[in-house]
Protein backbone atom coordinates (compact mmCIF):
# COMPACT_ATOMS: atom_id res chain seq x y z
CA UNK A 1 0.00 0.00 0.00
CA UNK A 2 1.19 3.53 -1.19
CA UNK A 3 1.38 5.42 1.90
CA UNK A 4 0.47 9.32 1.88
CA UNK A 5 3.20 11.19 2.11
CA UNK A 6 5.63 13.08 -0.30
CA UNK A 7 4.66 16.46 -2.37
CA UNK A 8 1.33 17.63 -3.93
CA UNK A 9 0.83 17.78 -7.17
CA UNK A 10 -0.54 20.76 -8.46
CA UNK A 11 -4.37 20.57 -9.15
CA UNK A 12 -6.04 22.30 -12.39
CA UNK A 13 -8.59 25.41 -11.80
CA UNK A 14 -11.66 23.59 -12.77
CA UNK A 15 -11.12 20.41 -10.29
CA UNK A 16 -10.45 22.91 -7.49
CA UNK A 17 -13.48 24.95 -8.24
CA UNK A 18 -16.35 22.23 -9.06
CA UNK A 19 -15.15 18.49 -6.61
CA UNK A 20 -17.54 19.78 -4.26
CA UNK A 21 -20.53 19.46 -6.49
CA UNK A 22 -20.13 15.39 -6.64
CA UNK A 23 -20.78 15.40 -3.18
CA UNK A 24 -24.24 17.65 -3.15
CA UNK A 25 -25.14 15.08 -6.14
CA UNK A 26 -25.56 12.36 -3.09
CA UNK A 27 -28.93 14.30 -2.02
CA UNK A 28 -30.39 14.55 -5.67
CA UNK A 29 -32.48 11.55 -5.42
CA UNK A 30 -34.27 12.47 -1.86
CA UNK A 31 -34.68 15.76 -3.43
CA UNK A 32 -36.34 14.29 -6.65
CA UNK A 33 -38.51 12.43 -4.67
CA UNK A 34 -40.14 14.17 -2.23
CA UNK A 35 -40.19 16.96 -5.38
CA UNK A 36 -42.25 14.06 -6.78
CA UNK A 37 -44.19 12.66 -4.05
CA UNK A 38 -45.29 16.64 -3.46
CA UNK A 39 -46.72 16.77 -7.49
CA UNK A 40 -48.16 13.25 -7.88
CA UNK A 41 -48.71 11.33 -4.06
CA UNK A 42 -51.51 13.98 -3.24
CA UNK A 43 -53.12 10.41 -1.88
CA UNK A 44 -54.14 10.33 1.87
CA UNK A 45 -52.62 6.49 2.19
CA UNK A 46 -54.67 3.21 1.67
CA UNK A 47 -57.54 3.89 4.20
CA UNK A 48 -60.28 6.66 4.29
CA UNK A 49 -60.54 8.20 7.78
CA UNK A 50 -63.95 6.11 8.48
CA UNK A 51 -61.97 2.92 7.64
CA UNK A 52 -58.82 3.67 10.33
CA UNK A 53 -61.73 4.61 13.06
CA UNK A 54 -63.43 1.36 12.46
CA UNK A 55 -59.78 -0.27 12.64
CA UNK A 56 -59.29 0.31 15.87
CA UNK A 57 -62.34 -1.76 16.65
CA UNK A 58 -60.43 -4.79 15.89
CA UNK A 59 -57.04 -3.26 17.38
CA UNK A 60 -56.33 -4.67 20.92
CA UNK A 61 -56.38 -2.36 24.15
CA UNK A 62 -52.84 -3.66 25.97
CA UNK A 63 -50.36 -1.41 24.91
CA UNK A 64 -48.05 -4.28 22.77
CA UNK A 65 -47.06 -3.84 19.20
CA UNK A 66 -46.44 -7.27 17.66
CA UNK A 67 -43.71 -6.65 15.61
CA UNK A 68 -41.87 -4.25 18.00
CA UNK A 69 -38.70 -6.28 19.44
CA UNK A 70 -38.09 -8.06 15.70
CA UNK A 71 -38.04 -4.26 14.96
CA UNK A 72 -35.56 -3.15 17.59
CA UNK A 73 -33.27 -5.98 16.36
CA UNK A 74 -33.17 -4.57 12.90
CA UNK A 75 -32.59 -1.31 13.93
CA UNK A 76 -29.69 -2.36 15.95
CA UNK A 77 -28.12 -3.66 13.60
CA UNK A 78 -28.54 -0.80 11.17
CA UNK A 79 -27.44 1.82 14.14
CA UNK A 80 -24.34 -1.01 14.08
CA UNK A 81 -23.66 -0.95 10.64
CA UNK A 82 -24.15 2.75 10.20
CA UNK A 83 -20.86 3.08 13.04
CA UNK A 84 -18.90 1.19 11.39
CA UNK A 85 -19.39 2.79 7.78
CA UNK A 86 -18.73 6.56 9.23
CA UNK A 87 -15.48 4.86 10.73
CA UNK A 88 -14.38 3.71 7.62
CA UNK A 89 -15.33 7.10 6.36
CA UNK A 90 -13.56 9.10 8.60
CA UNK A 91 -10.65 6.94 8.36
CA UNK A 92 -10.49 7.22 4.59
CA UNK A 93 -11.37 11.34 4.92
CA UNK A 94 -8.18 11.78 7.73
CA UNK A 95 -5.00 11.48 5.78
CA UNK A 96 -6.53 12.99 2.52
CA UNK A 97 -5.26 16.33 2.08
CA UNK A 98 -8.37 18.53 1.43
CA UNK A 99 -9.38 16.67 4.36
CA UNK A 100 -11.17 19.64 6.07
CA UNK A 101 -12.86 21.13 3.09
CA UNK A 102 -14.30 17.63 2.19
CA UNK A 103 -16.08 17.06 5.39
CA UNK A 104 -16.68 20.31 5.53
CA UNK A 105 -18.79 19.68 1.93
CA UNK A 106 -20.11 16.43 3.38
CA UNK A 107 -20.87 17.82 7.09
CA UNK A 108 -22.63 20.80 5.27
CA UNK A 109 -25.27 18.56 3.45
CA UNK A 110 -25.57 16.79 6.19
CA UNK A 111 -26.78 19.53 8.24
CA UNK A 112 -28.66 20.90 5.31
CA UNK A 113 -30.26 17.82 5.59
CA UNK A 114 -31.16 17.94 8.96
CA UNK A 115 -32.23 21.58 9.41
CA UNK A 116 -34.92 20.51 6.38
CA UNK A 117 -36.19 17.61 8.47
CA UNK A 118 -38.82 20.22 10.32
CA UNK A 119 -39.62 21.25 6.90
CA UNK A 120 -40.14 17.70 5.87
CA UNK A 121 -41.57 16.28 8.81
CA UNK A 122 -44.91 18.62 8.32
CA UNK A 123 -48.75 16.61 7.61
CA UNK A 124 -48.27 19.09 4.24
CA UNK A 125 -45.44 17.26 2.93
CA UNK A 126 -46.82 14.18 0.82
CA UNK A 127 -43.26 12.42 1.65
CA UNK A 128 -43.76 12.44 5.48
CA UNK A 129 -47.65 11.84 4.94
CA UNK A 130 -47.14 8.96 3.26
CA UNK A 131 -44.58 7.18 4.38
CA UNK A 132 -45.45 8.58 8.69
CA UNK A 133 -48.36 10.11 9.41
CA UNK A 134 -50.34 6.96 7.40
CA UNK A 135 -48.90 4.86 10.12
CA UNK A 136 -49.56 7.31 13.14
CA UNK A 137 -52.91 7.90 12.06
CA UNK A 138 -53.07 4.07 12.56
CA UNK A 139 -51.44 3.68 15.96
CA UNK A 140 -53.47 6.70 17.42
CA UNK A 141 -56.31 5.43 19.86
CA UNK A 142 -54.71 1.81 20.08
CA UNK A 143 -52.73 0.54 22.85
CA UNK A 144 -49.78 0.74 21.51
CA UNK A 145 -50.82 3.88 20.67
CA UNK A 146 -50.48 4.76 24.36
CA UNK A 147 -47.11 3.78 24.51
CA UNK A 148 -45.55 4.91 20.94
CA UNK A 149 -47.32 8.34 20.70
CA UNK A 150 -46.19 8.90 24.43
CA UNK A 151 -43.32 11.60 24.78
CA UNK A 152 -39.95 9.99 24.39
CA UNK A 153 -36.74 12.37 24.32
CA UNK A 154 -37.69 15.73 24.49
CA UNK A 155 -40.96 17.60 22.55
CA UNK A 156 -40.29 13.67 20.24
CA UNK A 157 -42.72 10.52 20.29
CA UNK A 158 -41.54 7.33 20.99
CA UNK A 159 -42.61 6.98 17.39
CA UNK A 160 -40.36 9.87 16.32
CA UNK A 161 -37.15 8.68 17.26
CA UNK A 162 -37.73 5.21 16.09
CA UNK A 163 -37.94 6.84 12.67
CA UNK A 164 -35.64 9.80 13.05
CA UNK A 165 -32.69 7.51 14.87
CA UNK A 166 -32.28 5.21 11.31
CA UNK A 167 -32.62 8.30 9.07
CA UNK A 168 -29.93 10.15 11.22
CA UNK A 169 -27.36 7.91 11.33
CA UNK A 170 -28.20 6.88 7.54
CA UNK A 171 -27.81 10.63 6.47
CA UNK A 172 -24.38 11.10 8.54
CA UNK A 173 -23.00 8.00 6.60
CA UNK A 174 -23.93 8.69 2.94
CA UNK A 175 -23.01 12.20 3.72
CA UNK A 176 -19.33 11.27 5.22
CA UNK A 177 -18.89 8.26 2.27
CA UNK A 178 -19.92 10.80 -0.14
CA UNK A 179 -17.32 13.07 0.90
CA UNK A 180 -15.10 10.26 1.30
CA UNK A 181 -15.55 8.37 -2.04
CA UNK A 182 -15.04 12.12 -3.86
CA UNK A 183 -11.29 12.23 -1.70
CA UNK A 184 -10.39 9.08 -3.36
CA UNK A 185 -11.17 10.25 -6.62
CA UNK A 186 -9.35 13.77 -6.11
CA UNK A 187 -6.32 11.60 -5.40
CA UNK A 188 -5.72 11.05 -9.30
CA UNK A 189 -5.51 14.53 -10.11
CA UNK A 190 -3.92 15.79 -6.60
CA UNK A 191 -1.93 12.67 -5.74
CA UNK A 192 0.07 12.71 -1.97
CA UNK A 193 1.87 9.77 -2.04
CA UNK A 194 4.95 7.96 -3.11
CA UNK A 195 6.06 9.90 -6.04
CA UNK A 196 7.58 7.12 -7.63
CA UNK A 197 4.24 5.34 -7.84
CA UNK A 198 3.24 5.18 -11.20
CA UNK A 199 -0.32 6.03 -12.74
CA UNK A 200 -1.15 2.27 -12.55
CA UNK A 201 -0.43 2.11 -9.40
CA UNK A 202 -2.46 5.24 -8.47
CA UNK A 203 -5.68 4.02 -10.51
CA UNK A 204 -5.33 0.40 -8.64
CA UNK A 205 -5.04 2.31 -4.94
CA UNK A 206 -8.35 4.23 -5.91
CA UNK A 207 -9.96 1.17 -7.48
CA UNK A 208 -9.58 -0.79 -4.48
CA UNK A 209 -10.35 2.34 -1.67
CA UNK A 210 -13.89 3.12 -3.88
CA UNK A 211 -15.14 -0.24 -3.78
CA UNK A 212 -14.59 -0.47 0.15
CA UNK A 213 -16.42 2.80 0.17
CA UNK A 214 -19.34 1.26 -2.50
CA UNK A 215 -19.81 -1.93 -0.01
CA UNK A 216 -19.79 -0.37 3.26
CA UNK A 217 -22.32 2.26 2.10
CA UNK A 218 -24.50 -1.04 0.71
CA UNK A 219 -24.80 -2.25 3.56
CA UNK A 220 -25.91 0.84 5.24
CA UNK A 221 -28.70 1.57 2.45
CA UNK A 222 -29.46 -2.47 2.52
CA UNK A 223 -30.33 -2.06 6.46
CA UNK A 224 -32.06 1.38 6.06
CA UNK A 225 -33.98 -0.37 3.61
CA UNK A 226 -35.09 -3.59 5.66
CA UNK A 227 -35.54 -1.29 8.87
CA UNK A 228 -38.15 1.02 6.80
CA UNK A 229 -39.82 -1.84 5.62
CA UNK A 230 -40.29 -3.59 8.93
CA UNK A 231 -41.51 0.03 10.41
CA UNK A 232 -44.28 0.26 7.44
CA UNK A 233 -45.39 -3.17 7.84
CA UNK A 234 -45.83 -3.11 11.94
CA UNK A 235 -49.14 -2.39 11.76
CA UNK A 236 -50.74 -5.10 9.60
CA UNK A 237 -49.44 -7.39 12.63
CA UNK A 238 -51.64 -5.04 14.76
CA UNK A 239 -55.20 -6.96 15.22
CA UNK A 240 -57.62 -8.93 17.08
CA UNK A 241 -58.13 -12.54 16.33
CA UNK A 242 -61.87 -13.77 15.36
CA UNK A 243 -62.48 -14.95 19.23
CA UNK A 244 -61.61 -11.41 20.58
CA UNK A 245 -63.58 -9.39 17.37
CA UNK A 246 -67.03 -7.67 18.79
CA UNK A 247 -68.30 -4.48 16.86
CA UNK A 248 -68.25 -4.19 13.27
CA UNK A 249 -68.15 -2.19 11.00
CA UNK A 250 -69.28 -1.92 7.05
CA UNK A 251 -67.09 -0.03 4.39
CA UNK A 252 -68.99 2.57 4.88
CA UNK A 253 -68.49 2.46 8.53
CA UNK A 254 -71.64 1.88 9.49
CA UNK A 255 -72.41 -0.98 12.40
CA UNK A 256 -73.59 -4.40 11.20
CA UNK A 257 -76.43 -5.62 13.18
CA UNK A 258 -77.41 -9.20 13.59
CA UNK A 259 -75.41 -11.68 15.30
CA UNK A 260 -75.43 -14.02 12.35
CA UNK A 261 -72.46 -14.48 9.99
CA UNK A 262 -70.72 -11.52 12.44
CA UNK A 263 -67.56 -13.28 12.86
CA UNK A 264 -67.47 -14.18 8.98
CA UNK A 265 -68.23 -10.57 8.23
CA UNK A 266 -65.48 -9.05 10.65
CA UNK A 267 -62.83 -11.44 9.52
CA UNK A 268 -63.75 -10.87 5.76
CA UNK A 269 -63.37 -7.16 6.04
CA UNK A 270 -60.35 -7.07 8.59
CA UNK A 271 -58.42 -9.55 5.56
CA UNK A 272 -59.49 -6.63 3.14
CA UNK A 273 -57.94 -4.17 4.96
CA UNK A 274 -55.09 -5.87 5.85
CA UNK A 275 -54.53 -6.66 2.47
CA UNK A 276 -54.57 -2.82 1.56
CA UNK A 277 -52.28 -1.71 4.30
CA UNK A 278 -49.72 -4.78 3.42
CA UNK A 279 -49.84 -3.64 -0.40
CA UNK A 280 -48.90 -0.18 0.51
CA UNK A 281 -46.60 -0.94 2.87
CA UNK A 282 -44.50 -3.06 0.03
CA UNK A 283 -44.82 0.13 -1.74
CA UNK A 284 -43.33 2.26 0.04
CA UNK A 285 -40.12 -0.32 1.10
CA UNK A 286 -39.82 -0.60 -2.82
CA UNK A 287 -40.10 3.21 -3.18
CA UNK A 288 -37.19 3.68 -0.55
CA UNK A 289 -35.26 0.67 -1.82
CA UNK A 290 -35.18 2.46 -5.17
CA UNK A 291 -34.43 5.85 -3.85
CA UNK A 292 -31.36 4.39 -1.17
CA UNK A 293 -30.35 2.50 -4.68
CA UNK A 294 -29.72 5.94 -6.57
CA UNK A 295 -28.45 7.80 -3.48
CA UNK A 296 -25.75 4.86 -3.47
CA UNK A 297 -25.33 5.50 -7.06
CA UNK A 298 -24.79 9.12 -6.97
CA UNK A 299 -22.45 9.05 -3.71
CA UNK A 300 -19.88 6.21 -4.67
CA UNK A 301 -20.62 4.93 -8.26
CA UNK A 302 -20.26 8.83 -10.16
CA UNK A 303 -16.57 8.55 -8.56
CA UNK A 304 -16.14 5.20 -9.43
CA UNK A 305 -17.34 5.94 -13.36
CA UNK A 306 -14.76 8.58 -13.18
CA UNK A 307 -12.42 6.60 -12.15
CA UNK A 308 -12.87 3.57 -14.35
CA UNK A 309 -13.07 6.60 -17.67
CA UNK A 310 -9.13 7.35 -16.48
CA UNK A 311 -8.77 3.87 -16.00
CA UNK A 312 -10.04 3.03 -19.48
CA UNK A 313 -7.75 5.81 -21.18
CA UNK A 314 -5.02 4.90 -19.59
CA UNK A 315 -5.46 1.14 -20.67
CA UNK A 316 -5.83 2.66 -24.57
CA UNK A 317 -2.89 4.57 -24.19
CA UNK A 318 -1.14 1.75 -23.14
CA UNK A 319 2.43 1.39 -25.33
CA UNK A 320 4.24 -0.98 -26.70
CA UNK A 321 1.57 -3.45 -27.18
CA UNK A 322 3.47 -5.96 -24.82
CA UNK A 323 3.24 -3.85 -21.87
CA UNK A 324 -0.17 -2.84 -22.77
CA UNK A 325 -0.51 -6.68 -22.35
CA UNK A 326 1.12 -7.19 -19.39
CA UNK A 327 -1.06 -4.36 -17.49
CA UNK A 328 -4.25 -5.55 -18.96
CA UNK A 329 -3.39 -8.63 -17.58
CA UNK A 330 -2.53 -7.40 -14.43
CA UNK A 331 -5.87 -5.16 -13.82
CA UNK A 332 -7.71 -7.71 -15.41
CA UNK A 333 -6.76 -10.17 -12.37
CA UNK A 334 -7.23 -7.14 -9.90
CA UNK A 335 -10.97 -7.28 -10.81
CA UNK A 336 -10.69 -3.46 -12.77
CA UNK A 337 -11.67 -4.33 -16.11
CA UNK A 338 -13.35 -7.21 -17.70
CA UNK A 339 -16.19 -8.89 -17.15
CA UNK A 340 -14.59 -11.23 -14.14
CA UNK A 341 -16.51 -11.99 -10.95
CA UNK A 342 -15.38 -8.37 -9.20
CA UNK A 343 -17.77 -6.94 -12.20
CA UNK A 344 -20.32 -8.71 -11.15
CA UNK A 345 -20.33 -8.40 -7.01
CA UNK A 346 -20.34 -4.61 -8.16
CA UNK A 347 -23.04 -4.29 -9.95
CA UNK A 348 -24.99 -6.56 -7.55
CA UNK A 349 -23.81 -4.14 -4.47
CA UNK A 350 -25.65 -1.01 -6.03
CA UNK A 351 -29.00 -2.75 -6.97
CA UNK A 352 -28.91 -4.91 -3.23
CA UNK A 353 -31.26 -1.94 -1.77
CA UNK A 354 -33.81 -1.87 -4.39
CA UNK A 355 -33.85 -5.97 -4.21
CA UNK A 356 -33.75 -5.81 -0.29
CA UNK A 357 -37.02 -4.32 -0.40
CA UNK A 358 -38.76 -7.02 -1.69
CA UNK A 359 -37.11 -9.60 -0.03
CA UNK A 360 -38.34 -7.70 3.36
CA UNK A 361 -42.08 -7.65 2.26
CA UNK A 362 -41.99 -11.34 1.42
CA UNK A 363 -40.36 -11.79 5.40
CA UNK A 364 -42.72 -9.39 6.44
CA UNK A 365 -45.64 -11.49 5.17
CA UNK A 366 -44.04 -14.75 6.28
CA UNK A 367 -44.18 -13.45 9.83
CA UNK A 368 -47.89 -11.84 9.78
CA UNK A 369 -49.29 -15.02 8.32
Amino acid sequence: MVAYMGARTTEPAEAADSWWLMILVAAAPLVVTVGLLQLLGASQGPLASHEIEGLHRFMPIEPFLPGGVSYVAVLMVHVFVCGIAIWIATGMLRPLPDRKRLMLAGGGLGIAIAGAMPLLASRDVAASRLSYYVFRDLYEGTGAGTVLLARGVGSLTRLDVAILLPIALGVVAVTLMAAAATGQYRLLTRWVGDPHADEETRLCIVHTRLKRCLYALTFVLITGTVSASWFVHLPTRLYLSEAGMGCCFDVAGNTIDGAANLTKQNAELLGELRARLADYAGELSILWGGVFTLTLAAAVGLPMLLVQRKLNDFVEGLKPPKRAQQVRSRLAEAGLTGKGGEQIKVALAFVAPLASGPIANFLQAAASG
